[in-house]
């Protein structure tokens, strides 16, 4: 999950124009950051970062959708956003049925 993650990151890059860069750059590093930090939790069986992890999948889905129809004038951006979208709402749905997820973080297992 977290290579697919950078993956789009990395296609949300190349999509961007120049002069919007300033504005991405921030958004990318926080992304990598909490990810990473929230899949390392979800290893180590905290309930909790699943759930924290769940909530800005939902977010981040949301929030592409508002921003898809404002980005039909930039057919670059279109590509990129739209394969975020499917890999956020994709990767909301296995952290949410998963039953190995759900395994991981249980406390039946303490």
């Amino acid at each position: 999950m977290f290579i697919l993650f950078r993956v789009i990151d990395f296609l949300f890059l190349l999509g961007v124009p120049p002069e919007s860069m300033r504005s991405v750059w921030p958004t990318i590093i926080g992304s990598t950051l909490w990810t990473t930090a929230l899949l390392i939790a979800v290893a180590l069986r905290h309930a909790w970062a699943r759930l924290i992890l769940l909530g800005l999948l939902a977010l981040a889905t949301v929030g592409l959708l508002i921003v898809i129809p404002m980005v039909f004038d930039k057919p670059a951006l279109l590509t990129p956003l739209i394969s975020s979208l499917v890999v956020n709402a994709g990767s909301f749905a296995w952290l949410f049925w998963s039953r190995d997820v759900h395994r991981l973080t249980s406390r039946d297992r303490e």
